[in-house]
């Protein structure tokens, strides 16, 4: 990637840039403007795009068309040539650049934020199952969407709306929300034709997870055993640290949102996923990770200040050790609680009869592992046309 270049439409003004990286990236004021006239093209609705302007490639994504009176940006990504060739390799990492880098946009140190975000992207090209679940919990929006799905089927629209009134603003990008939900596979879509023709694109929670700290299991047992005699003193310590924090830990919904943000950074993850295996001396991560004693000690203090790892010292040798003291786990589920809640709604008339019944179809063939079935009796339902959106 040649750079970065974050833009917001300003109705006087024009294209006004709230930041680039490298700040030399030479991509000109008309440039700039083609790319937002590309976007507005597709009727200014909010979504992912690669185009190419002139000989410069792009992947940007555009945040929408809003009602009067609220910003609208893109955030666009100059390609090497290479990278051109399948620019989509960018979707999913841009998208969540731009969660990130929005919200940010008038912090006084957004050209460092801008950088570090920039700097990271690369490490989000291949998000991981964990990495998405923590995309999940760290957003409000898509946690109330996790609660919302949590209630039985609903429309796209249904949804779109409440979550906009839930925030009392226009949520204009549902798929932004939605995307790790699917790259999870935690829910399926479908448009369905009812028997009075209207159709209805639509939303199935198919699979649940919750967020939570634990134990470090592998560390927790090691510790146990005793299998490292000289680490004893340390071992016994931790023992009792882990023990007493785990007495008083209560699931928290503003602690859950904290962790997840710090899981879903790469490098915190990455040194997460080093202490799980095993703890590890201060000093040799500088190795391990590839970054200054100054990057390391940040990363060092914001798991430390967030209750995720403790640091012993060796009284003979001054060593200091690093421990995680607490994992973060993402345990998913078989949402049979949706059950009752359908034939519950149902019989309340808070559901259609068409669209309860397609959910518990999907439910049933999702739990015994035969969904591409569920789906086929779905369409030979009388009345009842299903495709998959």
């Amino acid at each position: 990637m040649k750079g970065i270049i974050v833009t917001r439409w300003d109705d006087k003004l024009g294209i006004v840039i709230e930041g680039k990286y490298p700040p030399t990236l030479g991509i000109s004021e008309d440039h700039m403007m083609r790319i937002f006239t590309t976007h507005a093209m597709g009727g200014g609705e909010a979504g992912f795009l690669s185009m190419m302007v002139e000989n410069i490639n792009i992947a940007s994504y555009y945040t929408g068309l809003p009602k009067e009176g609220s910003s609208q940006f893109y955030i666009a990504l100059i390609l090497e040539k290479d990278e051109a060739e399948n620019p989509d390799l960018f979707e999913e990492a841009l998208i969540e650049t731009a969660n990130n880098l929005i919200p940010k946009v008038k912090n006084p140190a957004f050209s460092e934020i801008l950088k570090d975000n920039f700097f990271k992207l690369p490490q989000l090209l291949e998000l991981s199952e964990y990495m998405r679940y923590s995309n999940i919990f760290k957003s409000e929006r898509r946690t109330k969407a996790l609660q919302k799905l949590s209630y039985g089927v609903c429309s796209l629209e249904e949804l779109q709306k409440w979550l906009s009134d839930q925030f009392d603003e226009e949520i204009l990008d549902l798929d932004n929300v939605l995307l790790p939900f699917k790259k999870n596979k935690m829910i399926k879509q479908f448009t369905i034709t009812k028997e009075d023709n209207e159709e209805l694109d639509c939303v199935f929670l198919v699979n649940d997870v919750f967020i939570m700290r634990s134990p470090a299991e592998k560390l927790y047992k090691m510790a146990k055993d005793g299998s490292v005699p000289e680490m004893k003193s340390i071992f016994n310590e931790y023992i009792e640290t882990v023990e007493e924090y785990f007495k008083e830990y209560k699931l928290d919904d503003e602690d859950n949102k904290k962790i997840a943000g710090i899981m879903a950074d790469p490098d915190l993850n990455y040194l997460v996923s080093i202490l799980r295996e095993n703890y590890i001396e201060k000093n040799e991560l500088a190795e391990r990770l590839n970054k200054s004693k100054e990057e390391i000690e940040k990363l060092i203090n914001i798991l430390k200040q967030n209750e995720i790892i403790q640091i012993y010292k060796k009284k003979k040798t001054k060593e200091n050790f690093i421990f995680l003291k607490c994992d973060i786990k993402f345990p998913s589920f078989f949402p049979e609680y949706l059950i009752d809640s359908i034939r519950r709604r149902w019989m309340e008339e808070d559901i259609e009869q068409e669209l309860a019944l397609a959910h518990l179809e999907l439910l049933k063939g999702v739990f015994k592992g035969e969904e591409e079935e569920a789906v086929m009796e779905i369409e030979e339902e009388e009345g009842l046309i299903i495709g998959e959106g």
